[in-house]
């Protein structure tokens, strides 16, 4: 994760997201509904 996090960091990026959130953010993005299902069956 330390290799996607600093190039970002350099360039000053407000939004950033690794490893399983970068996933989530996908889904989100494409399903708010399924995103909120995938982090409910995650507990």
């Amino acid at each position: 994760m330390a290799d996607a996090l600093l190039p970002e960091l350099k360039s000053d990026t407000y939004e950033i997201y690794v490893g399983n959130t970068a996933n989530l953010s996908k889904l989100f993005l494409s399903s708010a509904a399924e995103a909120l299902l995938a982090i409910n069956d995650r507990r």
